[in-house]
């Protein structure tokens, strides 16, 4: 246990501080607190194939629609042992759905995956792209945020829409890089991307392009 590695290492060492620091180490490394634990009930099934207990689809739950813990409700519904039916379960899914947490979490899984957060630090020579700024990848990464918001929650469409829809979200410098015109003098506006044009989906956003090429390239 934690306390027996914390007073062996005290004693060894003759050093409270060194025994706590010991015990301290243990604990940050232990793959139940770096990870979380979702191992299946082995009771459950037997030797066959685990099911998750209701405490850890509670878990897995929220982490993967709300990028966060469970609330309250969920842990309520976990308690009763709703979360091993499939009537419970889905109940769960469609209140959290729902739930605005719902495109934070749809948000956090595409900004992980796509690297989004890279074009936070985005760096073009001026000289070679005359609409580049400062800011303007915070605005690419937003566009395919908006996107992304747009093709989940407003057309319940699936991912395949993602990479034809030529419908994004854009500012007056994104505007200016699709050399389409801009409907706003500051913010974003939703536009139609040109039929007759090359881009489409978010594999044309200056978000992926931009960050996944040189300051120099296009």
């Amino acid at each position: 246990s934690l306390l027996s590695v914390g007073v062996q290492a005290a004693t060894a060492l003759g050093s409270f501080r060194d025994g706590a620091q010991y015990a301290l180490t243990l604990l940050l490394a232990s793959p139940n607190f770096i990870y979380r634990r979702e191992l299946g009930d082995p009771a459950a099934t037997g030797t066959g194939p685990r099911r998750f207990t209701d405490w850890e689809m509670a878990s897995r739950l929220a982490f993967f629609l709300w990028d966060t813990t469970p609330d309250t409700a969920l842990l309520d519904a976990a308690e009763a042992g709703l979360l091993s039916t499939a009537d419970g379960l889905a109940a769960q899914v469609d209140r959290m759905l729902a739930d605005p947490k719902a495109q934070q979490g749809v948000r956090a899984f595409f900004d992980q995956w796509l690297g989004l957060h890279e074009a936070l630090d985005l760096s073009k020579d001026p000289n070679v792209f005359k609409h580049f700024e400062p800011g303007l990848g915070e605005d690419a990464r937003e566009e395919t945020l908006r996107v992304v918001d747009h093709v989940v929650f407003d057309e319940d469409a699936d991912f395949r829409t993602l990479l034809t829809t030529r419908t994004t979200f854009v500012t007056p410098r994104l505007a200016a890089i699709y050399n389409i015109p801009s409907p706003v003098s500051a913010g974003f506006a939703q536009v139609t991307l040109p039929a007759d044009g090359a881009r489409a989906g978010v594999l044309g956003h200056v978000s992926l392009l931009a960050t996944h090429s040189h300051p120099t390239s296009s």
